[in-house]
């Protein structure tokens, strides 16, 4: 999958989502997010991670049906994707402010204090800053500390979904499980089962059964996974500090143990 397929499938999400949203905004003069009513459940950032998902899980698939590829070209390609969607949401977002100066021509409220702070806050067509750092990393950072801070689950968890740095890294984790599994001959399915993922992957590395009792324990849930990885890393050749790479940061050892043609062809049976 080349660049020009990425850009296709960049330029696909934008027009499904902020494209289309902003377009409704502006044929029925939307100035306010909290004004859109039903369109807040058309238009929302739960449906457009589902999307990015979708889409991050397509170019998985196409990259390892190729003959070869490396688990490097699978990063570069997948934050590739992630970047000409910002910059692409940033040339649309621009667009519609212009096309609503244009159009339009809103009335601008000289108040100041909360009401127009409020107005400031919830602006659909307010021109967009090109912050690409603070928008893929520095937010969500700071939003999942404050989620965390405040023991806010619900918070949390929107933030890893709306994220599309956290959600790639959940996505190739899960992608890599979901190849290893098909490679034992197993449901790929059955990687994003919960608990069901962990009882194949202790059939795999021939560990007991009972050993899930552990592994739903937070910390606890450490001490045999990293010998569930250890196994499995033997089979690929490479020592136990690789182990601890898969226990403590799991998408990026699984991603390079099983999304990489050059190693999985020398595979050794467990």
């Amino acid at each position: 999958m080349n660049f020009k397929d990425i850009l296709k499938s960049s330029i696909f999400y934008i027009l499904v989502t902020s494209f289309l949203e902003n377009l409704y905004y502006l044929i029925f003069n939307i100035q306010d997010y909290l004004e859109a009513g039903f369109a807040q459940f058309l238009f929302n950032s739960f449906v457009y991670s589902i999307l990015f998902i979708l889409l991050l899980v397509r170019l998985l698939n196409r990259m390892t049906k190729k003959d070869s590829y490396s688990f490097k070209e699978i990063l570069g390609r997948a934050f590739s994707m992630i970047v000409f969607i910002y910059v692409l949401d940033y040339l649309n977002a621009v667009l519609f402010h212009y096309l609503n100066e244009l159009i339009h021509a809103p009335i601008r409220s000289e108040k100041v204090g909360f009401e127009n702070l409020m107005g400031m806050m919830t602006s659909t067509f307010g021109m967009p800053t090109f912050a690409i750092i603070d928008g893929l990393f520095r937010n969500p950072f700071y939003s999942l500390l404050d989620a965390i801070s405040l023991l806010n689950f619900n918070m949390f968890y929107f933030n890893v979904l709306y994220s599309k740095i956290i959600s790639t890294t959940i996505v190739i984790f899960y992608y890599s499980l979901y190849v290893l599994f098909e490679k034992f001959d197993r449901k790929g399915i059955e990687a994003i089962i919960p608990i069901k993922n962990n009882l194949t992957l202790l059939a795999i590395t021939h560990k007991p059964t009972w050993w899930i009792l552990p592994l739903l324990i937070p910390v606890l849930r450490y001490i045999p996974k990293y010998y569930m990885n250890k196994e499995l890393s033997k089979k690929y050749q490479k020592k136990f500090i690789f182990a601890i790479g898969m226990t403590v940061i799991p998408w990026l050892f699984y991603g390079q143990l099983i999304l990489n043609k050059e190693i999985t062809e020398k595979e050794e049976t467990i």
